[in-house]
């Protein structure tokens, strides 16, 4: 696989992440803690052979970006290891938290770290008091025993099963060396980036929600052979919450 350009993906997810931070509250007193915005990134343990799959290093390279962004203030970025913090308070004053992790295509699978019912009510409640949730990648993928809860919180997800639980994709994965469409240029996330062209493992016919009003595409991809409506779509933003961001590394 030759190289790609990441600067231009990951420019566009961080937007997203400020975004977020602009939009989303915090429970702590903003005074006291001088407008600090906290981004924290659970990041699931390395699975792949090296170039492939990098969540720790996606996420280190995350940090060292908005650690060193000219133009961003008061922002505060935590890497949890493992995809799960062992003192889930961690997790209660974060503006933002972002996964980046495995996922589960098919059963016997491993899942996302937080797809547990015990971890999805911590999020609830995090996403309850403002806080923004963004799956990256792999941890998109989800069953559809948490669908509504992720299309609420996210806007979107990776559908691998049917009905009765079996592997059956109705989204899809492809790689493609191809332009990008910006379908929503003055977007926040996407206001002053340009189209570009990018060599990407895209996931499509991705599951949203029906009809959301808060539904913004951000990224569109032509060339690729969707089964349903808005299926080109692989990226997108329902007001609040980032709904989807794909890269691979």
């Amino acid at each position: 696989m030759k190289p790609f350009n990441l600067r231009s993906l990951s420019l566009v997810l961080i937007f997203g992440m400020v975004l977020l931070l602009e939009s989303s509250c915090s429970s702590g007193d903003d005074e006291q803690a001088g407008n600090v915005k906290k981004i924290v990134i659970l990041t699931g343990d390395k699975s792949h052979p090296a170039t492939l799959h990098e969540y720790i290093k996606n996420a280190r390279l995350i940090k060292v970006m908005l650690d060193q962004a000219t133009n961003l203030e008061n922002v505060k970025t935590d890497i949890i290891y493992h995809g799960w913090p062992e003192d889930p308070s961690v997790l209660d004053d974060a503006d933002l938290i972002l996964t980046i992790s495995d996922g589960r295509d098919g059963p016997g699978g491993v899942e996302v770290p937080f797809l547990t019912d015990d971890r999805m009510e911590i999020i609830q409640e995090q996403v309850d008091r403002g806080c923004g949730m963004m799956t990256f990648h792999f941890s998109t993928f989800a069953p559809d025993k948490y669908g509504d809860k992720i299309l609420e919180w996210i806007g979107g997800y990776f559908d691998w099963q049917n009905d009765q639980g079996e592997r059956d994709w109705y989204s899809d994965i492809r790689f493609l060396d191809v332009p990008v469409k910006l379908p929503s240029p003055e977007h926040p996330v996407t206001r002053g980036v340009k189209p570009f062209k990018i060599l990407e493992e895209y996931y499509y016919d991705l599951r949203f929600k029906p009809d959301d009003p808060r539904f913004s595409p951000i990224v569109q991809v032509e060339e690729l052979q969707a089964e349903h409506p808005g299926g080109q779509i692989v990226a997108a933003h329902p007001e609040i919450l980032l709904a989807h961001w794909l890269i691979v590394a």
